[in-house]
């Protein structure tokens, strides 16, 4: 599917989840757009929903939701870098939603949070997964872009990652970064973009 879309760039549909899959991939990406709109101060639904599990998840989100700090909000947002050789490739993440706080009111800090509807995870395994650490990259890298007036706020100790899983609502995971958990990653991501590119002069 890769080689089809990113390299013969042939349109192909996705693959047939089955039926409970592509209902819990809807509902996720609906409660998704639920946040998104209260974040952004906008109503939530437009007409009555009667999935009852989308219910629930919204009436936990509004009794459990984690506490935000003050700052500019960024919600939905992409954030691009330029990695690998010359910088010839684009690295992405895409934000639930990030909050830079410039310090006016205690320490400067960006913040990233993820909404999640799946199994819970525990820390160590969120530190290890490759969301983590390409968002924290990222945010890392290039966050300065988005608040160029508080760039003491993208200093990799004043970064960290909170994932909400509504399963367990009341106990949010934090992943903090630091300096050397930043070279870790971008060595790591460096390797992989590299072996891309060495499968692609074999036309692999």
């Amino acid at each position: 599917r890769f080689y089809l879309r990113y390299l013969a760039r042939v349109p192909w549909p996705e693959a047939p989840l089955g039926l409970e899959q592509e209902a819990a991939f809807e509902r996720g990406r609906r409660f998704h757009r639920w946040i998104e709109r209260f974040l952004l101060d906008l109503p939530v639904a437009d007409e009555p929903d009667a999935d009852p599990v989308l219910r629930v998840w919204w009436t936990t989100f509004q009794q459990n939701r984690p506490p935000l700090p003050n700052g500019r909000r960024f919600v939905e947002t992409s954030l691009t870098i330029p990695i690998g050789p010359a910088a010839r490739h684009r690295l992405t993440g895409r934000f639930d939603l990030l909050v830079v706080d410039d310090g006016t009111e205690g320490q400067a800090a960006a913040r990233l949070y993820d909404w999640k509807t799946g199994r819970p995870r525990d820390e160590a395994r969120l530190r290890r997964d490759w969301q983590t650490r390409v968002y924290l990259a990222v945010l890392a890298e290039g966050g300065a872009a988005l608040a160029p007036d508080a760039a003491e706020a993208f200093r990799l100790d004043r970064l960290s990652m909170t994932y909400w899983y509504v399963e367990e609502a009341e106990r949010p995971r934090l992943i903090p970064y630091d300096a050397a958990t930043h070279r870790l990653n971008m060595s790591e991501i460096e390797v992989v973009v590299a072996a891309i590119d060495s499968e692609l002069t074999r036309n692999d």
